[in-house]
């Protein structure tokens, strides 16, 4: 019986939000095509962020992984999906793509009641996400410092690919292209 050779390098397209369910669909797919003996992965990326802990989980995971990962941003990274975009060992933006940076946000349901030390360890847990953001985004691109990344936290503000490239966000500006006769996956819902 013939064994499939894997392919050099498989494409696979994320435009979800960061959710539990989302980032184990996204593992378990980088993780079997890595596991099937594929060099690279290249991830066709765009989300609009959400659950921080569920995004520093992937980091790391991404990171861990024995394959070269390109990134290359889609439309937006918004949030907590920088985290995850700067996995890549090789990041790319379109043209047009753009990059937005805000602090950690928890959402505090009306009925939730809690003493001082309830909301003294929520901000703890908030400032905690806050440093290990901070620290990833400075250590893989040319912020100087955690507290220019806290910086620029603290502007809520949208980028746009030159200021990504400027900054060491992405590596380089290009549209793109997947090749005739490549394996793409979407990644599902």
């Amino acid at each position: 019986m013939a064994t499939a050779v894997p392919p050099e390098r498989i494409y696979l397209v994320f435009s979800l939000g960061i959710t539990p369910q989302s980032v184990q669909k996204l593992l378990i797919e980088c993780a079997g095509w890595a596991n099937q003996g594929t060099k690279e992965i290249y991830l066709l990326f765009a989300s609009l962020g959400g659950n921080v802990q569920m995004g520093i989980a992937a980091y790391n995971a991404l990171r861990a992984l024995p394959v070269k990962l390109i990134i290359h941003n889609i439309g937006n990274v918004d949030s907590i999906a920088n985290i995850i975009f700067l996995a890549g060992q090789e990041r790319l933006a379109a043209p047009h793509s753009t990059f937005m940076f805000h602090g950690v946000r928890y959402d505090i349901l009306a009925n939730t009641s809690g003493d001082l030390p309830f909301y003294t360890n929520r901000v703890g847990l908030i400032n905690a996400d806050h440093k290990k953001m901070a620290s990833i985004i400075k250590d893989r691109t040319k912020f100087d410092s955690v507290d220019d990344v806290m910086a620029l936290f603290s502007s809520q503000a949208t980028k746009e690919a030159d200021y990504a490239l400027a900054h060491g966000i992405v590596h380089k500006i290009e549209h793109h292209q997947i090749p005739n006769g490549s394996r793409v996956v979407v990644i599902p819902e």
